[in-house]
């Protein structure tokens, strides 16, 4: 295909940093993991965190799967529960938001990302990453996908433009082993017969031209903005009643004072 004519896939993977071995386009990126979750026996067992995406629950519930839940620290997923349940029981697919985690906001660093995926290695165990906050940090950088960092394909990455650009394009990507891809690739076309081809280049131009970075530089300026307002209006108003805690990645946590 001529460069000016790639495929919308072949775009975004050129586009999308970092560099990923294959990619479909979906819509959204529930989508994906809907498709992905009837790609699976009916009998299989789920990891996901507690608490967890709302939308993730009643997926989950609406497909009639089994999952177990795996709590949560100040470092996101805690490595050393999910270690003792696998040796337990075997599972299917751990499903994981470890960059801002909905909705607690927690961010997983390097180390235990690498710990993560050491462990799953190990044991078996897919992950499926949701990478749709990631775009969203303030200011600093937040570290690779757990995708950026798999030698041995054992990720199934998920991303959208929804919550970065706008739920109504309604446009996401999964990413992953090819065979996978094209299982999932026909699966959906089966149930669906496909995205809006529309939506799908109107992704592709926005990132191609380099649109994306313009918006995302504009979006967290005012985020931090709006940010640094309410920590203002907190500590003025609610320091002896109420303590919270941010850091540079995530906006808020708000609690009750004892």
């Amino acid at each position: 295909t001529a460069p000016g004519n790639q495929p919308p896939a072949e775009k975004i993977r050129h586009c999308r940093q970092p560099r990923f071995d294959s990619n479909r386009i979906r819509s959204p990126a529930s989508t994906a993991a809907r498709f992905l979750w009837s790609a699976r026996p009916r009998t299989a067992t789920f990891y996901q965190n507690v608490p967890s995406y709302l939308s993730s629950i009643k997926l989950f519930q609406s497909r009639q799967l089994h999952f177990s839940e795996l709590p949560l620290d100040q470092s996101g997923l805690q490595i050393d529960s999910l270690r003792f349940q696998q040796q337990k029981r075997q599972h299917a697919l751990l499903y994981t938001i470890p960059t801002f985690h909905n909705p607690t906001g927690t961010l997983m660093p390097l180390p235990r990302r690498i710990e993560l995926l050491q462990l799953c290695q190990k044991m078996r165990l897919p992950i499926l990453e949701d990478n749709v906050y990631a775009d969203l940090w303030l200011e600093q950088k937040p570290p690779p996908p757990l995708k950026a960092l798999d030698t041995h394909g054992n990720v199934l990455y998920v991303d959208s433009l929804s919550k970065s650009v706008g739920p109504g394009l309604r446009i996401g990507w999964i990413v992953g082993p090819e065979p996978i891809i094209e299982k999932l690739g026909d699966l959906k076309m089966q149930l669906d017969y496909g995205s809006s081809i529309l939506s799908q280049w109107t992704a592709c131009e926005w990132l191609a031209q380099g649109l994306h970075d313009t918006h995302m530089q504009e979006l967290r300026s005012k985020l931090l903005i709006r940010r640094n307002f309410v920590l203002q209006i907190l500590e003025e108003n609610f320091s002896g009643i109420a303590h919270w805690d941010y850091t540079e990645w995530r906006i808020l946590h708000l609690a009750a004072a004892p």
